[in-house]
């Protein structure tokens, strides 16, 4: 699984954009962020991307948010999901996921909108009383489902040596003679 956080705060935008990551888990199995915002997949196989987003909005009113996927720069068909956030200060935890196909070397993106500047990507520093650590904007985790890459088959080891041959049973003991016929007349 890979492990990702972004801790700053991300201005809304005004068209659209991709959510970025600045903290990688060490233990990684063949996902990589690239470029701060490109998911990459090193083996071929199906993977969960989960995400949870803080979004917040700074005026009133209605601002609107959009998310969704992209894989190799282009959007993924129907995987935006469209938020309505209402009133002022208001925040709301995106939280969903997407499970995909991914061949060797496919790199995917959250991307987001918003048409509003006052909604944001809201990261936190680390709180006291009681003391509390700090809140990332978006956190990400990538999980292998089905890996369909194999390796190649090892070779045949040699055949084992053949085993003893076992002891000859004892022979069975031998039956009756049978009645001697009786000779015919010369004649």
């Amino acid at each position: 699984s890979d492990v990702c956080s972004s801790d700053l705060n991300v201005s809304g935008p005004t068209g659209a954009q991709p959510m970025t990551y600045n903290y990688t888990d060490p233990a990684t199995n063949g996902i990589s962020i690239v470029d701060n915002s490109k998911i990459s997949i090193a083996h071929a196989g199906v993977y969960n991307i989960q995400f949870s987003a803080q979004v917040e909005k700074s005026d009133s009113g209605t601002d609107n948010v959009d998310i969704w996927l992209s894989k190799n720069g282009t959007n993924i068909g129907s995987s935006n999901t469209h938020l309505s956030l209402v009133g002022n200060n208001v925040k709301y935890v995106a939280a969903w996921n997407f499970v995909v196909e991914a061949n060797a070397n496919d790199y995917f993106q959250l991307m987001w909108s918003s048409l509003d500047l006052d909604a944001y990507l809201l990261a936190q520093a680390a709180q006291n009383d009681p003391s509390r650590p700090e809140i990332p904007s978006v956190i990400l985790t990538v999980t292998p489902v089905i890996h369909s890459e194999l390796g190649a088959t090892g070779v045949d080891g040699a055949d084992g040596a053949t085993g003893l041959t076992g002891a000859t049973g004892a022979t069975g003991a031998t039956g009756n003679t049978g009645v001697t016929g009786s000779t015919g007349a010369d004649g």
